[in-house]
C-alpha cells in the first residue's frame, strides 16, 4: 500500500507537492498552482517536507490576501475610478474580441 500525503503525489520515484491557490490569491501571486519537488522517494521524508511546504503555502496565501485587502481598501478610500474595469468585465467572456480589437468590447 502506498503512503498518502495531503497535497503530495508520487511521480516515478519522486514525491511532488502541488496545491492550487485560491482565485483571489492567484491574481496577486501571478500563478494558479504552487508545485515543487520534494526531492525524495521516501514517504517519511516527503511527509515532513510536504508539511514545511504547506506552512509556506499558507503563509503566502495570508500575505497575498493582506496585500490584496490593502489595495482594495486604498482604492475605496481614495474613491478611485477604474475605467478599464468595466471593459474587462464586458470582455471577460469574449477573449477573441479582445485579441482582435480591445475597443470592440
Amino acid at each position: 500500500m502506498s503512503a498518502s500525503i495531503k497535497y503530495a503525489y508520487l511521480k516515478g520515484h519522486t514525491w511532488l507537492y502541488r496545491r492550487h491557490y485560491p482565485k483571489d490569491v492567484a491574481l496577486v501571486v501571478g500563478q494558479s498552482v504552487f508545485k515543487q519537488s520534494l526531492k525524495t522517494g521516501d514517504p517519511a521524508t516527503a511527509r515532513v517536507r510536504a508539511a514545511e511546504l504547506n506552512a509556506i503555502f499558507e503563509r503566502t496565501v495570508g500575505q497575498a490576501r493582506s496585500v490584496s485587502e490593502g489595495f482594495q481598501s486604498d482604492a475605496k478610500s481614495a474613491n478611485l475610478e477604474l475605467p478599464w474595469a468595466a471593459t474587462i468585465a464586458r470582455c471577460h467572456h469574449h477573449p477573441e474580441v479582445v485579441r482582435q480589437n480591445w475597443t470592440a468590447c
